[in-house]
């Protein structure tokens, strides 16, 4: 059978990906003018501080709290000044990408490599070096101490320590006793010992007292004895404050001093102080590249025991990692199933519900990729059962030279040249002649060197994908468990990097070799891409955050400091109330069509939340049908074993109330019980939570963002457009609708919020249903731990077993009925959220337009004649320059970053939109299907012919009719066969602009020409039919600039309300460009004005 693995597999990422140049030079640019335009509102604010002055129309120390409104916290308002919250702000963002993997598979030396390709930052290639507590990497704070290379070490605290002792010694007496009670010391009881001891050991190390003396301590029940008697107790607790740990920091700008210093804090066992054991985390700070700008590279412990208290802040970095990356070593073969190991089943139901599966966010590193055997792998591991022929080829050739070589050698007489004697291969690969054997010695190696580069290259990438698609059919095989025969299931997305961390620091010494000539040969230069590549949304949506607060607070101070406030005209009582009550009635219908978006989104939202209920009396009693044989199976191991387990394995997890255990034996054995109960609860609701709380919610909220933008637009458009607002409101509302625009920028930003809250408060339910399950379990355990004496092991698995048969009738019933309740809240707030958002947009609109009418009542005077200061009047110059400096610089950056994918929220620069109202440029109405931009056309007068596979036309009509008919219909149908079939034959065809075109023969009919005598005809876009959608191209009364001609195919239903064309009407954008009528409104204004609804179906299709 032929290998489908080939040299050179592009399976594997490549260095750069498709556009991410362009994705991270926009994020770049925008990060840079989030930092631009809080500098410049940081010289606003100070030129209010330096300059002392009143001003009659607003008091510009108020600027202070509309800052610190937009950028402190509720949490941090008494603890920072707001000049403090701008640096806060912009450096609040953190990605988190989080490493794991076994002892020894070279966590350490990947995330030196990452964060320092030239020297290590933290001890590397150490028994338990950086991995018994979370280390965490990120760029220094704004404000801190400028050293190259500082950390900070975050102690355990006094109480947590004193538990962990008693907890330990509890364990090791009751180990002790049993042992001595159990016929024989097996292997299992031989290894349990030396893990004790172990620990024994490292208590000793820390704590300076003799085994002896923490033996007396720990079985007089003493155990809190042993840190009041600690050497060094206050330079490692806390003694004031019991609760709280010690926080130590360490700095340094040469990083093998900072590194010896770090040393005894991340596993240093040779070190003269021990401190490890009590670390309970460590953060580096490093001036990194890939740490600039949010990211947090963690080093997280593999799966630690429950009784250590660092499992908990493990726990909680998981839950809160944007990226996983699993670390295993690929040296060898056997390694493969270590890397499986790493990520338990019940984290892949986890990632499931988080919806982390559907996007790529996990990563598989494979590392020492320059160590591998690449000759034992080829002779026994190859993952395919035929080795490719060019490989093979290339293994012969390279067995033949390494023969020839050997020849070389043995042959060389002290001249250094061949024997005469020497056989040489009778063929064309060697064209020797008489040069010297040790020129020839230098082109045989040159050669082998090429060989073995080629080979172990593709046997490097052979493994990778190998371990890539065992890691796929093993995670399809979880998910698909998890759905129903029906459902569709996405393929798991995994990366996979094969990485050497020495080859790369060789690289950028200088020093390449042949199967790695250069960085990106080593794998580095694709996993940091990928790092990068995956923060980008969350940083770009992070600065479209600040800049677009920060353009609310540029608006109000141009506003202020040009005296944007001034007005010079007057409108008549008559024109002030007409005035009003078109406003009155566009508020109306904004609100009505903010209302109506809302409701679609929060409609999807119901239906997600219906499907994700877990009080399903089916899914319940399967749950608890298996759940007593479920409690019963802890007596065996999670990989199958017959046996039971064995007696000192039980009682530890006993004592754990089932938490984390493992063995100390090798090959290890891990008992989370805990986590297979979480798992089997979990797996009917994975998928359907996924879809609530995943990713579905956050891009119903994108589409949502974008249909209120387009409600708001509309209605600018509106006021502009209509003949019955006054051309000086016009004009001066000209100058304000940015500020509409930037408001629904500020809904936006509201939105993702409410939806990020929304999310973690997910989060916090699936991790609290975890809590409750142990909870109806802690009896269990605590009646299992009080058994004594012989048959110890059986009666504690009895008590189990009953304990599940009490429980299995109303555990699940409970934990679904309070979820439920709690997914209720969480959901119900969403949708307050929702509606508060849109009244605040709705509001502040409606105040915006309302201050302009108010101003336009009663004008305000000029500055001068005002009685402004020269003082006041230098102020407001200089902070009108720093606000148009920043507009000025925002709006030529907004033309020159490359263009973003849908969705993103950004600021609308006022000076742009101004100067585009004061060109009187048209704004083409986009959509996905646009054979190319609309542009603006010359002639005012011209008709778009929009072509269309499947909708309306009507009866027969002489041509000298037509026009009489459009005048007073607003509309002409024809039914027309050819047409209809031309639609039906052209089928997708039609959708191209040279398809639209065939039917342009068409309109040579002479009832269409006396309709389209005085239009340029203008071929445009293709629609789609949308049953009970209403749409119009112009809003406002008897307006006919514009004529549009559909073809439509047999069968089509065409629906209008006559006399429509003649009356103003109300809408918003929609997505195909048109407006769309609410039909409340429409059918509203039916009654009101007399019209008819007419319903026309072109059977044969038509025109």
């Amino acid at each position: 059978m032929a290998s489908d693995i080939r040299p050179g597999d592009q399976h594997l990422p490549a260095a750069g990906y498709e556009s991410f140049q362009d994705d991270l030079q926009r994020v770049l640019a925008k990060e840079d003018a989030s930092r631009r335009a809080i500098l410049h509102l940081r010289h606003i604010v100070d030129l209010l501080a330096d300059t002392q002055v009143a001003s009659p129309d607003i008091d510009p120390s108020s600027w202070k709290v509309l800052i610190g409104e937009f950028f402190l916290s509720e949490k941090h308002m008494d603890e920072l000044t707001w000049e403090d919250s701008l640096d806060q702000e912009r450096s609040a963002l953190r990605y988190f990408v989080g490493t794991g993997g076994d002892t020894g598979a070279g966590k350490s030396s990947l995330l030196n490599v990452l964060v320092n390709a030239k020297a290590d930052i933290v001890p590397s290639s150490q028994n338990g070096a950086c991995t018994a507590a979370v280390c965490c990497f990120s760029y220094p704070d704004v404000k801190s101490e400028r050293k190259e290379f500082s950390a900070k070490i975050h102690m355990k605290s006094k109480a947590t320590v004193e538990k962990e002792l008693v907890d330990f010694f509890e364990d090791l007496h009751e180990f002790e006793d049993r042992s001595q009670n159990e016929t024989g010391e097996d292997s299992v009881t031989f290894a349990e010992r030396d893990r004790f001891d172990d620990q024994l050991n490292l208590i000793q190390g820390w704590s300076g007292l003799s085994e002896q003396r923490l033996r007396n301590l720990g079985r007089g029940g003493l155990a809190p004895e042993i840190v009041a008697e600690c050497l060094h107790v206050r330079d490692i607790f806390d003694l004031s404050k019991p609760e709280e740990g010690l926080v130590i920091s360490l700095s340094d700008d040469k990083e093998s001093i900072f590194r010896a210093a770090l040393k005894p804090f991340v596993g240093g066992r040779g070190a003269e102080c021990l401190r490890w054991p009590l670390v309970e985390m460590v953060e580096i700070f490093v001036e990194a590249d890939i740490l600039q700008n949010g990211i947090v590279l963690v080093d997280l412990p593999g799966q630690m025991d429950a009784l250590d208290a660092r499992s908990r802040v493990a726990r909680r970095f998981y839950s809160k990692l944007d990226r996983l990356i699993v670390v295993a070593s690929g040296d060898r073969a056997a390694n493969n199933k270590t890397a499986m190991d790493l990520i338990r089943d019940d984290q892949i139901v986890d990632m499931e519900a988080e919806g982390r599966l559907n996007t790529s966010n996990l990563g598989i590193v494979i590392t020492k990729i320059d160590d591998m055997k690449w000759r034992s792998f080829i002779e026994s591991e190859w993952p395919t059962s035929q080795v490719p022929a060019e490989i093979q080829h290339a293994v012969d050739r390279l067995g033949l030279l390494e023969e020839l070589q050997a020849e070389v050698r043995d042959e060389r007489g002290e001249s250094g040249r061949l024997s005469p004697h020497m056989a040489i291969p009778d063929t064309d690969d060697f064209a020797f002649t008489s040069e010297s054997s040790r020129h020839r010695q230098k082109l045989l190696q040159s050669e082998i060197r090429t060989l073995e580069a080629f080979c172990r290259r593709s046997c490097i990438d052979a493994r990778s994908i190998d371990i890539k698609k065992q890691f796929q059919r093993r995670f399809e095989k979880i998910r698909t468990s998890l759905r129903s025969k029906t459902d569709f299931l996405l393929a798991s997305p995994l990366e996979v990097f094969p990485v050497s961390s020495h080859k790369y620091r060789n690289i950028i010494a200088g020093k390449p070799s042949d199967t790695f000539p250069d960085a990106p040969s080593t794998g580095i230069t694709a996993l940091t891409n990928w790092i990068v590549k995956g923060s980008l949304p969350k940083r770009e949506n992070h600065a479209d955050s600040i800049i677009q607060r920060c353009q609310v607070i540029f608006d109000a101070a141009s506003s202020w400091a040009t005296n944007d406030l001034c007005v010079d005209t007057v409108l008549s009582e008559v024109a002030l109330s007409s005035l009003k009550d078109f406003l009155k009635e566009e508020k109306e219908i904004l609100a009505e069509n903010i209302m109506m978006e809302s409701r679609k989104y929060a409609q999807e939202l119901k239906s997600l939340c219906l499907a994700a209920q877990w009080s399903n009396p089916a899914k319940i009693d399967s749950l608890a049908r298996g759940f007593v044989s479920h409690i019963d199976r802890y007596q065996k191991g999670t990989d199958g074993d017959k046996d039971k387990l064995h007696w000192s394995t039980y009682a530890a997890c006993i004592r754990r109330n089932g938490g984390f255990f493992s063995t100390f034996r090798t090959p290890k054995r891990e008992h989370y019980w805990q986590a297979r109960t979480a798992m089997i609860m979990w797996m009917p609701h994975a998928v359907s939570w996924s879809h609530l709380f995943g990713k579905p919610v956050q891009d119903g909220a994108v589409t949502l963002q974008g249909r209120i933008r387009d409600v708001a637009e509309s209605y600018s458009a509106r006021i502009k457009a209509s003949d019955l607002v006054p051309d000086e409101f016009k004009r001066a509302y000209c100058g304000y609708a940015y500020k509409i625009q930037n408001l629904a920028g500020k809904y936006a930003a509201a939105l993702q919020q409410s939806v990020l809250r929304y999310r973690e408060a997910g989060d916090r339910i699936r991790q609290e249903t975890k809590d409750w399950c142990n909870e109806h379990m802690k009896g269990a355990y605590a009646a299992a731990r009080k058994v004594t004496g012989l048959g110890k092991h059986a009666k504690q698995a009895n008590i189990m077993h009953v304990h599940a048969e009490q429980l299995q009738t109303f555990i699940f019933h409970d934990i679904a009925e309070r979820v439920d309740e709690k997914v209720r809240k969480v959901v119900l707030r969403l949708f307050s959220d929702i509606k508060e958002c849109g009244d605040t947009l709705l509001s502040s609109i409606d105040k915006l337009t309302a201050d302009l009418a108010r101003r336009l009542s009663r004008p305000i005077a000029n500055p001068v004649e005002n009685g402004i200061t020269p003082e006041l009047e230098k102020l407001k110059t200089a902070i009108a320059n720093e606000a148009a400096t920043w507009k000025t610089f925002w709006s030529t950056l907004q033309r020159q970053i490359p263009r973003n994918s849908p969705a993103a929220v950004v600021a609308v620069d006022a000076a742009a939109v101004i100067d585009k109202e004061r060109a009187g440029v048209e704004v083409g109405m986009f959509m996905p299907s646009l054979s190319s931009p609309p542009t603006s056309c010359k002639n005012p007068q011209r008709a778009s012919l929009f072509l269309i596979a499947q909708e309306p036309p009507l009866e027969d009509k002489a041509a000298r009719e037509v026009p009489d008919f459009f005048t007073k219909f607003g509309i002409f149908y024809q039914e027309d066969s050819e047409i209809g079939n031309l639609v039906t034959a052209s089928g997708s065809e039609a959708l191209e602009p040279a398809g639209m075109r065939a039917f342009q023969s068409r309109l040579a009919d002479p009832r269409i020409e006396k309709l389209l005598d005085a239009f340029d005809v203008h071929f445009s876009f293709t629609l789609g039919s949308d049953q009970g959608a209403f749409y119009a191209f112009n809003i406002n009364p008897n307006q006919d600039d514009r004529r549009l001609v559909y073809m439509w195919g047999p069968g089509t239903i065409l629906e209008f309300s006559c006399g429509s064309h003649t009356i103003l009407l109300k809408g918003v954008v929609a997505s195909n460009g048109f407006t769309q009528i609410p039909y409340a409104y429409l059918a509203r204004k039916a009654r009101e004005d007399d019209l008819v609804d007419i319903k026309v179906k072109l059977e044969r299709g038509g025109l």
